[in-house]
């Protein structure tokens, strides 16, 4: 196994690790490689910025129609993380947008999340703490990478039912291995955790 695709293996993104064994691999271990360079003179803001552009370019260039809507929230009970910058970005936009957390179910996320038992919290607990009684995200605007990236074309009932066998994700090797590079350089934290250790800033 070669030293990209080890390091693949253990990046976050989720289409990034689906492409690994296919066709695309040595073309995703190729930019992955090559985004590594890239980051190794680049500060957070910046990879911010450039980690946004991938993003909606995989939007923009999608072949297929995105199931993702407003109001559908199966996602937003995944475990997200954070950089150090996207830390900042949350807290200055909690400043000038304050939000109503529910403290006693980030107590449940944060202890779960220390004691490695996050999924064998039942789907409800998951609930991020910042979705609304819409089910919409109260930080939009600032929300992290990950929430952004992940972009379905199935029918989201198997998303809300976690039948991953049948989730389909829009794919593109080229900004997965960019992420990917992005989550195995910088040093990130569990949202929920972040959150409880820093309620008093919120």
């Amino acid at each position: 196994m070669s030293q990209g695709k080890k390091e693949i293996d253990v990046a976050w993104i989720p289409t990034a690790e689906a492409q690994i064994g296919t066709a695309q691999e040595p073309l995703l271990i190729q930019a992955f490689l090559q985004h590594r360079q890239w980051l190794r003179e680049q500060k957070e803001a910046a990879v911010q910025t450039r980690s946004l552009e991938k993003i909606d370019q995989v939007y923009q260039n999608g072949q297929q129609p995105i199931s993702c809507a407003a109001g559908c929230a199966a996602c937003c009970h995944a475990r997200v993380d954070i950089s150090k910058h996207e830390k900042r970005l949350i807290l200055a936009h909690l400043k000038t947008n304050p939000v109503t957390i529910d403290r006693e179910r980030l107590a449940v996320q944060t202890q779960a999340l220390r004691e490695g038992t996050w999924d064998q919290l039942p789907f409800p607990a998951r609930q991020c703490v910042f979705l609304d009684k819409s089910s919409r995200c109260s930080i939009y605007e600032a929300r992290p990478l990950l929430c952004r990236r992940y972009f379905v074309t199935s029918d989201r009932q198997h998303c809300y039912a976690e039948n991953w066998s049948q989730i389909s994700r829009v794919t593109n090797p080229d900004a997965d291995a960019f992420l990917s590079a992005v989550f195995t350089k910088f040093k990130f934290e569990a949202l929920p955790v972040f959150l409880s250790e820093n309620l008093d800033r919120l």
